[in-house]
């Protein structure tokens, strides 16, 4: 068997679970600095947070898999 494919089995999943443990800790308390950035306007701090979170999401693993 291809060792390649050996190391990409086990690469992808950590990788994949660090990321996405990341990035839930950074919406999570990125959430507090945006409130205070936007002067505690809930609705746009959300919704710029979870843009914020999807592009973080698509730059770190598209980063992975290529």
């Amino acid at each position: 068997m291809n060792l390649n494919i050996i190391a990409y089995s086990l690469y992808l999943p950590i990788i994949s679970f660090i990321t996405i443990k990341t990035g839930w800790s950074l919406y999570k308390n990125g959430a507090l600095f945006l409130l205070d950035l936007f002067r505690n306007d809930k609705s746009l701090v959300q919704r710029i947070n979870k843009m914020l979170l999807m592009a973080y999401y698509l730059v770190n693993l598209g980063y992975a898999v290529i």
